[in-house]
């Protein structure tokens, strides 16, 4: 995981908290107005908070409610262990039951948050995050070996290009797994329903990520939110401006933007099959 991805989870977690105490604060105002025998002036700070957090909520609903709207039906994918393509080096397959703690042991390996993973119920959450009839997940096993080597997926039926995934062991990394596991999981999804476009999230740090998707003929995209959104993602640009170094400067160039517009933000990468890359 790289700098710029932990500094943000932990942003995050401060962004949640300052909104919490906010909202104590408002209230603690409120209150205290009420008590001076100011009801008109409590009362109109606690219906603007409540406006505000109605308001918040509604965004949230929409959000889901377009989720669900948008969400594709799976009966076109292979089922549970049906092996769905192979490469020269690896074969996929649907996610299985009994691959559980594989997964899991992958997914610490990749998490900058290891602590969550002693307790059950966050370990538990992960997996059935993994078994979500929203995404389509493949184990990625060595051909010659059959051993086992992390995990490819679509993660979101729910948006117009669909996004891509990868998680490797941390010793099968930088051996061509990764390169091929996309390339034929995006051949594998495209024969089966026609899609043409996927994307996929990277953060402006992760330079070997980056490598990848230039490899498989993946163009720049343009940047999105993750983690961060609105005011937050200014407030960490003014934070942490230390972050930016050269290479993070060449990477917003190649994506038209200064570094310190670029800063808080993760990069959009669009496959094209019809333009892809052998």
């Amino acid at each position: 995981m790289g700098k710029i991805f932990k500094a943000k989870q932990k942003f995050k977690k401060k962004a949640d908290q300052a909104i919490v105490e906010e909202v104590i604060k408002q209230l603690e105002t409120a209150i205290e107005l009420k008590d001076q025998g100011k009801d008109a002036d409590g009362d109109k700070i606690i219906n603007n908070m409540k406006d505000w957090l109605e308001r918040r909520n509604q965004k949230i609903e929409k959000q889901l409610q377009e989720e669900e709207r948008q969400k594709t039906d799976c009966f076109v994918f292979p089922h549970e262990g049906e092996i769905v393509a192979e490469g020269n080096k690896v074969i996929l397959g649907v996610i299985k039951k009994e691959e559980k703690e594989k997964y899991l042991a992958v997914s610490y390996e990749n998490s900058c948050t290891k602590g969550a993973y002693k307790k059950a119920a966050f370990r538990e959450a992960t997996w059935e995050e993994f078994l979500s009839e929203n995404s389509f997940v493949c184990s990625i096993y060595d051909k010659g070996s059959g051993e086992y080597v992390g995990y490819c997926s679509i993660k979101n039926f729910a948006i117009e290009d669909w996004e891509l995934a990868i998680e490797l062991r941390s010793d099968k990394r930088h051996k061509g797994y990764g390169t091929e596991a996309l390339r034929i999981l995006m051949d594998a999804v495209h024969r089966l329903t026609g899609k043409r476009f996927f994307r996929a999230r990277v953060e402006i740090d992760n330079y070997t990520s980056q490598g990848l998707m230039k490899k498989l003929g993946a163009t720049p995209n343009g940047i999105s939110e993750f983690l961060l959104h609105g005011e937050e993602i200014e407030r960490f640009q003014e934070e942490h401006k230390n972050m930016i170094t050269d290479k993070i400067r060449n990477v917003a160039s190649e994506f038209c933007m200064e570094a310190e517009d670029i800063l808080g933000y993760v990069l959009e990468y669009r496959f094209d099959l019809w333009n892809k890359t052998d």
